[in-house]
């Protein structure tokens, strides 16, 4: 466990303004001394979230959530308390002062890693928008998948060959050692004639921790294929059972409206987006593990379950019930909302639009206690 001395705190917290910090998130007004705006921690109409920069404090007179820089961190992107520190002590130009904390050499091979991902990622996006990417293109037009999206989101296409992430990657540093770091981040594989792209002729969804960062991808075949949706293999930056896709992008929206949508695909988290209900999150697969739960009932107390209207769907939902029922307690509202056979959130999106899937939730969407 990591061990900060008083010293070194206060050190960081002189050097944070929790006013900047938290209003990343929150739109804060002038009131007498302190700043007010909507909680971002329950849904509310009048603000009742107070932060007060003479004492770099926050308090909601709404739900009772207060604290400092670190507390907001934690409470806001559900950081640890060292994750918290350290990511601040980061912004503020510290060293950590523990021996126990990562060499330069190690922090130095992480942010390469995490830029090596990010380009990637903006690869794909051009890969996307040239000639090799017609048939994505033509794939996201057919599914009504705005251009915004389609920007915002990062969208791309890994093409088909061998030789996609060398070529981006080319003359930077040594090749031996380029190629070992993308095997690692599972860009590439190694075979008996060397090594190759993992992903191929697929639409390509980067998938982000709750920092933001590029962490790994998910591909979905175009055509003929199997699998249908391939993703990173585990690496030390990519944990499939921890991640959720949509997460960093809709936290915030999550947490303001107190609404969260639990779909089975990727396509079905951009497909609400695409209908202005920046609310969906999505397992990395259709085994929900209980690390995404948690992480699902602390980003909001009623969350609603849809997946796809099927025999497949039918099981994920009875494997996170399963997984759900330990986690529950009083204050946990959570409902389960039933497709009918062969729809899933983004056909029903694109036949019946925001509005009406809104009502489906609301009317038809059952509750797991009563």
């Amino acid at each position: 466990m990591a061990n900060f001395s008083p010293g070194f705190l206060d050190e960081v917290l002189s050097r944070t303004d929790i006013v900047e910090l938290i209003g990343r998130h929150v739109e804060l007004k002038r009131s007498g001394s302190n700043l007010m705006g909507l909680c971002p921690f329950h849904h509310e109409k009048t603000p009742s979230f107070s932060v007060s920069p003479d004492k770099q404090l926050y308090y909601c007179f709404g739900c009772g959530k207060g604290g400092g820089a670190f507390q907001f961190l934690m409470d806001h992107d559900g950081l640890s308390f060292p994750e918290a520190v350290e990511y601040l002590a980061e912004k503020a130009g510290l060293e950590i002062p523990r021996a126990d904390r990562a060499s330069p050499e190690s922090k130095s091979r992480n942010r390469l890693a995490l830029q090596m991902l990010d380009a990637a990622a903006q690869a794909f996006a051009r890969a996307l928008h040239g000639p090799q990417g017609e048939k994505a293109r033509r794939y996201l037009r057919d599914r009504g998948m705005p251009d915004a999206i389609v920007r915002d989101y990062v969208l791309g296409y890994a093409p088909p060959g061998y030789g996609f992430m060398q070529k981006v990657f080319a003359g930077q540093g040594r090749e031996a050692q380029t190629l070992a770091r993308l095997e690692v981040l599972g860009l590439l594989f190694r075979g008996e004639h060397g090594y190759g792209d993992r992903f191929r002729d697929r639409l390509m969804f980067a998938i982000r921790d709750r920092r933001g960062q590029v962490v790994g991808f998910g591909g979905r075949v175009l055509g003929e294929g199997e699998p249908k949706y391939l993703n990173s293999p585990e690496t030390p930056w990519f944990h499939k059972s921890e991640l959720l896709y949509g997460y960093a992008e809709h936290r915030d929206t999550i947490r303001r409206r107190r609404q969260l949508v639990v779909v089975e695909g990727y396509m079905d988290v951009l497909a609400l987006a695409a209908h202005e209900l920046k609310i969906g999150l999505a397992p990395l697969g259709t085994a929900i593990s209980e690390r995404q739960i948690r992480e699902i009932l602390r980003l909001c107390d009623a969350p609603v379950f849809c997946f796809d209207g099927d025999r497949a769907g039918r099981q994920a939902a009875w494997r996170a019930l399963e997984r759900m029922l330990p986690l529950l307690k009083a204050e946990y509202a959570p409902r389960f909302l039933y497709l009918p056979e062969g729809e899933d959130p983004d056909s029903l999106l694109r036949t019946e639009g925001g509005e009406a899937f809104e009502r489906r939730m609301q009317r038809d969407a059952q509750p797991v206690l009563q």
